[in-house]
């Protein structure tokens, strides 16, 4: 082995995913579905800082199921009351009173028509090609199941495992499974061993809520999500 701590290997990695990917935000150890996700990063195109600061406080009020619920309007920019009746099978006066009336009174949607909202100018905020990154000494087995998890919410999910266990028939088990494979090596040495094709079979929920944390973090300068 090249390393004698997993956590060594981070800082190698970021460094060369940072700029190989060329991603504007990345997360370290970010909480996903009661896991622990040791790289993300993402594509953001992120507007001028100054203008969004105004929504640091409405985010900051809101819960995680009300963020959820944020989410989903998020990606699809737009939505109808009926659309959420269906969606959290509840009626409309419980949806406005236990969500939408919050939303609108910190400014994060705008009602455009009797029945339709929008999201208002905090989503300007674009985050795309999100690329989650897992590292493993040698456990290449586990490492698998926790970059099949990623698929849930991740554009693309890579491993990033000592050079030392890449031999061809480990590294066809993460082929066959569409997951990329970074292998570290000697003197801070890391290579693209394999590049994977998009990931089609994300969880909508959690690609939603995934990527409204980004927006959130970036907005009220949490900890988890960063500018690079």
């Amino acid at each position: 082995m090249n390393y004698n701590l997993e956590k060594e290997m981070i800082p190698v990695i970021e460094k060369y995913v940072v700029n190989k990917f060329k991603c504007e935000a990345i997360a370290e150890e970010l909480p996903v579905n009661h896991r622990i996700v040791d790289i993300v990063l993402a594509k953001v195109s992120y507007p001028e800082e100054n203008r969004l600061q105004a929504y640091k406080t409405s985010f900051n009020k809101l819960t995680m199921a009300e963020l959820d619920v944020l989410a989903d309007i998020y990606i699809k920019k737009q939505v109808s009351i009926h659309y959420l009746i269906k969606k959290l099978r509840m009626d409309s006066n419980s949806i406005k009173e236990k969500y939408l009336n919050k939303f609108l009174e910190n400014n994060l949607i705008s009602r455009f028509s009797k029945y339709r909202y929008r999201t208002t100018e905090w989503a300007e905020i674009k985050v795309e090609n999100m690329i989650a990154i897992e590292a493993k000494l040698s456990d290449w087995k586990t490492v698998l199941n926790q970059a099949i998890d990623n698929f849930a919410f991740a554009d693309y999910s890579y491993v990033a495992i000592d050079e030392t266990i890449c031999s061809e028939k480990i590294i066809s088990q993460f082929v066959g499974r569409n997951i990329g494979i970074l292998s570290v090596g000697k003197e801070n040495m890391v290579k693209l061993v394999y590049k994977p094709k998009i990931n089609k079979n994300t969880i909508p929920g959690d690609f939603a809520l995934q990527r409204i944390l980004v927006c959130r973090d970036l907005i009220c300068n949490k900890s988890k999500w960063k500018l690079v």
